[in-house]
C-alpha cells in the first residue's frame, strides 16, 4: 500500500472540512464573537441579517429544528473561560466525524456492503454516483414527499443537490446499523447535517478527491496483487486516522519545544501511532493464540506466521507449565476476555476478532453464532479519543459483516463493547445535590457517587485509571428500576432522561476497567513525564511510582495487574524500559513477579519510528527457571517493512532465563542475549568500587559560555583567567582527545553559576566543580554507536557532555573500557542515546591482576595514548599544534 497519496488526502481533507464547517457556522451567524439571532423566525424559516447586505435563510422544518439544536449546543461555549477554544474544538469534532463517515461509506461501497454505491460508480469513467443515477435501485425507503423531491431535483438537473439529499438519506439509514458513527439526522439533538459541504463534482471537495485520488483497491478486502497478496485491508482506515492527525501532532511537538505541556485534548494527536500488521499478528498470536493453543494442542495454527514455539524447559519447569495448560484446556470460547485498552483505530481489535473467530469455528460454532458471541462476550476496547473510537467501532463492525454476510439485516444487531472513555464532570454536582435519592439502595448510591468522582477528567488518564471492582451490574439494574419507579417525579424524570446514556457508559467503562482479562494486547501511548501536564503527572506519581517516567511503562504496569492468573499482557513499546535506570523498579517488579514469555527486540526504524522498540508478551505467572524466547530484528532483516523470515536467524535469537540477570546492576532485560561467560564477570567487583564517575558543568547556553579556543585571545586562556580549556566530548576517538573548546570560568565561574531563568530559578548546572582540573578517563555521553574512552590530563575543565571517571591507577581501566568485551557489556545496559555515569560505574572492574600481564597492559596504554595524542596534535585544531607531519 502506497502511503503518500493517503497522507496527502487525509491532511488536506482535514483542512478542507475544518474550513467548510467554519464557513457553515458563519453562514448561520455563529462565530467566536457570539451568535447572531435570526431576524425572522418561524417553524419553517429562519432569516439572518449578518450585515453588509449578507442575508442568509434556513428553510424547512427539519433544517430549522437542526439549527435550533445547533444554537442550543454552542450557546454554552460563550459562558466558558475560552469561547474561541471551545468553538475550535467543536469545529474539529464535526470535521473529523464527517471525515470518518465518508471513509466508512467509501469502505462499505467498495466492499459491496451497501446495495448501491453512494460516492462513486461501479462503471469505470462514470462520474455520477450510482445512487444519484438510480435513487430507487437500492434498499432505501422514501416517503411520497421524498420521492417528489427526488423527481424535482432530477428534472432541474441539480445533481449535487440530489447527491446531498441521497447522501444524508443513506447516513440516516446507517444510523440503524452503526448508531455510534451515524446519528439519526432527524433526532432531537441532531445538527451536523447543517455543517458539511458536499459535492461529488467539485475537484477540490473531499468526496471527489476520496473517490478519485485514493486507489479504491486499498479499501477492497478482496483485492490482490499479481502474486496473490492482499492489497485492500480494513487497516487503511487506521492509516487515514494517523495521517489525519499529522498537523495536530506536529503542533503539539512544536509546542513542547516552547515548554507547553500536552493537554488532554492533544494527548491522542501526540501519542497515536499505527501498528504494522505483522507486529499486531505477533502480539495477538503469542498471547491470545498461545493461551488457546497450549490448552488445545489439536488446534490448527498453521496460518499464524509469527507464533514462536516455546523453549525446551527443565523438568521442574515443564511440570508447572503442564499444570497451567490444564487450566487453559478447561476454557470455553465464551469465557475468553480480551481487550485493547489503547485501541486507536482498532487494528489490534480486528486481528483479535480474527483469532477469536478461528477459535469458535474450531469448536463447531457457525460464523453467525461466533460473531454475536465475540461482540457480546469476548472483545473489549477503550481509548480517550472519540475519533479513534468511531473508527475502531466501525472497523470491528466491518469484521462482523465480513464473517456474517447477513449481519446488517439481523434483528437486534449486537454492538461492540468498544468506547471512548467518558468523563463525569457535568454529572456529579446535579446528582449529589439534587438527585441523591434517585437510587433506592445506599450501596448503589455509593457506587454511583464513586463513579462520578472516579471519572472526573477521565480523558486525562484514559485506561490507566484504577477502578474498584464494585457491583456495577447491580447498579445498572437498579438504575433502570429506579427510573421506572420515579417516573412521576418530573425533576427526576428530566434528570434521568438527560443522564441515562452517560451513566450507562460510566457503568460499562467501570466494568471494563475493573475486570480481569485473559489477554491484553495494545500499542500504548509513548509520552515522557517531561511532556505531561500537571494533573496527569501527579496521578502517575501517586499510583505508578515504579513506571512514572513514561506513559507506555505505566500502561505495562497497569495492565499486568489486570490480567487473570496465567493471562498475557502483550504490548509494543519503546525499548528504554529494558535497561535505563529510571525503569529499574519496574523491571524488578516484572522479573520477580511475572514471566517474560516472548520479547521481540527491534532496531530503530523497524517500527517506522526513530528509536528502538520492543514487543513483549508477559504472563501473569512466576516460574523460577522459565526460559523465554527472545528475538532481535534489524532493518536489514526486513523487506517491504516485514521480516524476510521469522524468527530471524541471529545471535540474539535466544532462549533466556530472567533469573540469570536479575542480580545484574539494574536488572537489565536487555541482557537477554549475553552469554553466561560475560554475565559471570559481574560477580566480581564493579568499576564504582574503585572509581567515581561525574558529569561536568552544564552551562545551558553553550553559545554564550563555550567558545572554540581560537575564537578568543590566547592570553585570556588558562586557570585563573577568563577562559579555561574544557572537555566537551566530541566524536569517536579512543585513548586521547585534545580540547578545542574553552569555557567561561572567570571569577570561579561566576557568570555560569548565576545564569538564571526569567523566574529567577537557576538555569545552569555548575556541578562537580571540585573535580575541575583533575585528570581522568572521559567519554562522550550522547550518541548512538560504539563508545570510546580517552585519558584527559590534569588542568582541564569538563562539561556534562563529557562525563569522567576519577581515581588512581586508571590505565587498566581505560584498557578494559576500550576492549571488545566492554563494547558488548555496554550493550547489556541498552543501546540508548546516552551512556550515563551510572551505566559505566556498574560495569565490571577488570584488568587489575597485579602481575606482569598488568604491566604489559599499562605499557600498551601508554603507547596508545602517545600515538593518539601525536595524531591529534598534527592538526591545526589542536591547542598543542606545532606543524603538519607532511611538512
Amino acid at each position: 500500500m502506497e502511503k503518500a497519496p493517503i497522507k496527502k488526502f487525509a491532511v488536506e481533507a482535514r483542512r478542507k472540512l475544518i474550513a467548510d464547517v467554519t464557513f457553515q457556522l458563519e453562514r448561520y451567524g455563529i462565530t467566536e464573537k457570539g451568535i447572531v439571532e435570526p431576524q425572522t423566525s418561524t417553524d419553517k424559516e429562519l432569516v439572518f441579517d449578518l450585515g453588509n447586505g449578507n442575508v442568509q435563510t434556513i428553510r424547512g422544518v427539519r433544517a430549522v429544528n437542526q439549527y435550533k439544536n445547533l444554537a442550543a449546543h454552542v450557546r454554552g461555549f460563550y459562558t466558558a473561560d475560552e469561547p474561541k477554544k471551545e468553538l475550535e474544538q467543536f469545529i474539529e469534532e464535526i470535521a473529523y466525524t464527517w471525515f470518518n463517515r465518508l471513509i466508512a461509506i467509501r469502505f462499505m461501497e467498495v466492499n459491496r456492503y451497501l446495495p448501491v454505491r453512494v460516492l462513486s460508480s461501479e462503471i469505470t469513467g462514470q462520474k455520477l454516483p450510482d445512487l444519484v443515477k438510480a435513487p430507487f435501485s437500492g434498499d432505501l425507503e422514501f416517503t411520497e414527499d421524498e420521492k417528489k423531491r427526488i423527481f424535482e431535483l432530477q428534472d432541474a438537473n441539480k445533481e449535487d443537490d440530489l447527491f446531498r439529499f441521497l447522501f444524508f438519506k443513506q447516513c440516516n439509514d446507517l444510523s440503524r446499523i452503526l448508531p455510534r458513527l451515524f446519528e439519526d439526522l432527524d433526532g432531537s439533538n441532531s445538527f451536523s447535517e447543517l455543517l458539511i459541504v458536499l459535492s461529488f463534482n467539485d475537484p477540490n471537495g473531499v468526496v471527489y478527491r476520496l473517490a478519485n485520488e485514493v486507489d479504491e483497491r486499498w479499501f477492497d478486502i478482496h483485492a490482490t496483487d499479481e502474486e496473490g497478496k492482499p492489497i485492500g485491508q480494513v487497516q487503511i482506515i487506521g492509516w487515514m486516522y494517523q495521517y489525519y492527525n499529522t498537523e495536530p501532532k506536529d503542533k503539539v511537538f512544536a509546542d513542547l519545544k516552547k515548554n507547553i505541556k500536552i493537554s488532554k485534548q492533544n494527548i491522542p494527536a501526540a501519542t497515536q501511532l499505527f501498528t504494522p500488521d505483522w507486529i499486531v499478528r505477533y502480539m495477538v498470536e503469542n498471547s491470545l493464540g498461545r493461551l488457546w493453543y497450549e490448552g488445545h494442542p489439536g488446534f490448527d495454527k498453521s496460518e499464524w506466521k509469527y507464533y514462536l514455539d516455546e523453549a525446551t524447559q527443565e523438568p521442574q519447569v515443564e511440570q508447572q507449565l503442564q499444570e497451567i495448560r490444564a487450566q487453559y484446556a478447561k476454557m470455553e470460547p465464551e469465557q475468553l476476555k480480551v481487550i485493547d485498552p489503547c485501541m486507536g483505530s482498532g487494528h489490534i481489535l480486528c486481528y483479535l476478532f480474527d483469532v477469536l473467530m478461528q477459535i469458535y469455528l474450531d469448536n463447531g460454532y457457525s460464523k453467525r453464532e461466533a460473531v454475536r458471541s465475540i461482540l457480546e462476550n469476548n472483545l473489549f476496547g477503550l481509548d480517550i479519543d472519540k475519533r479513534a473510537a468511531q473508527i475502531a467501532y466501525f472497523s470491528v463492525m466491518m469484521k462482523a459483516r465480513e464473517y456474517d454476510s447477513n449481519f446488517f439485516s439481523r434483528s437486534n444487531i449486537p454492538q461492540p463493547r468498544v468506547y471512548d472513555i467518558q468523563e463525569s464532570n457535568w454529572l456529579g454536582g446535579a446528582y449529589k445535590h439534587e438527585m441523591g435519592n434517585f437510587l433506592n439502595s445506599q450501596e448503589h448510591r455509593d457506587t454511583l457517587n464513586y463513579l462520578l468522582d472516579a471519572f472526573v477528567d477521565a480523558k486525562e488518564y484514559g485506561s490507566i485509571l484504577q477502578i474498584k471492582p464494585l457491583d456495577y451490574e447491580g447498579l445498572k439494574e437498579a438504575w433502570e428500576t429506579s427510573a421506572a419507579a420515579t417516573a412521576h417525579d418530573a425533576n427526576m424524570a428530566m434528570w434521568y432522561d438527560a443522564a441515562k446514556n452517560a451513566v450507562a457508559q460510566l457503568i460499562e467503562q467501570a466494568v471494563m476497567l475493573s475486570q480481569k482479562y485473559d489477554a491484553v494486547v495494545t500499542n500504548p501511548p509513548y509520552m515522557g513525564n517531561g511532556g505531561m501536564n500537571g494533573r496527569l503527572s501527579e496521578y502517575i506519581k501517586r499510583f505508578y511510582p515504579r513506571s512514572r517516567s513514561d506513559l507506555f511503562a505505566v500502561c505495562i504496569e497497569r495492565w499486568n495487574e489486570s490480567t487473570k492468573p496465567f493471562g498475557f499482557n502483550s504490548m509494543v513499546t519503546m525499548q528504554s524500559w529494558m535497561s535505563i535506570s529510571s525503569f529499574e523498579k519496574m523491571r524488578e517488579n516484572i522479573i520477580l513477579n511475572y514471566d517474560i514469555f516472548t520479547l521481540l527486540h527491534m532496531e530503530s526504524m523497524v517500527l517506522g519510528i526513530a528509536f528502538g522498540t520492543a514487543a513483549t508478551v508477559i504472563r501473569n505467572s512466576r516460574i523460577e527457571g522459565f526460559r523465554g524466547c527472545y528475538t532481535y530484528i534489524a532493518n536489514a532483516d526486513l523487506i517491504n517493512g516485514e521480516p524476510k523470515k521469522f524468527p530471524i536467524e541471529s545471535i540474539r535469537n535466544v532462549f533466556a532465563v530472567t533469573d540469570d540477570y536479575k542480580w545484574l546492576p539494574g536488572m537489565p532485560v536487555s541482557a537477554y542475549w549475553v552469554p553466561k561467560s560475560l554475565l559471570e564477570l559481574y560477580k566480581g567487583k564493579l568499576i564504582k568500587t574503585k572509581f567515581v564517575a561525574k558529569e561536568g558543568v552544564g552551562t545551558r547556553n553553550d553559545e554564550v559560555f563555550l567558545k572554540l579556543f581560537w575564537e578568543v585571545r590566547q592570553d585570556t586562556i588558562g586557570i585563573g583567567k577568563r577562559w579555561i580549556l574544557t572537555d566537551k566530548a566530541g566524536g569517536f576517538r579512543k585513548w586521547y582527545l585534545g580540547c578545542t573548546y574553552v569555557m567561561d570560568w572567570e571569577n570561579d565561574g561566576y557568570r555560569i553559576k548565576n545564569y538564571r531563568n526569567p523566574d529567577g530559578s537557576l538555569r545552569s548546572r555548575p556541578q562537580n566543580i571540585q573535580y575541575l582540573y583533575k585528570d581522568g578517563v572521559s567519554w562522550g555521553k550522547v550518541g548512538q554507536g560504539a563508545s570510546s574512552f580517552r585519558y584527559r590530563s590534569a588542568g582541564f575543565g569538563f562539561n556534562d557532555a563529557a562525563p569522567t571517571l576519577f581515581g588512581d591507577d586508571w590505565k587498566p581501566l581505560i584498557a578494559s573500557l576500550n576492549s571488545k568485551i566492554f563494547k558488548e557489556l555496554l550493550k547489556i545496559q541498552g543501546e540508548t542515546l546516552n551512556v550515563t555515569t551510572g551505566l559505566v560505574e556498574n560495569l565490571p572492574l577488570l584488568g587489575y591482576w597485579h602481575d606482569e600481564n598488568q604491566s604489559r597492559v599499562e605499557e600498551i596504554v601508554d603507547n596508545s595514548i602517545l600515538e593518539s595524542k601525536n595524531d591529534w596534535n598534527s592538526f591545526e585544531t589542536s591547542w598543542d599544534f606545532k606543524k603538519h607531519p607532511l611538512v
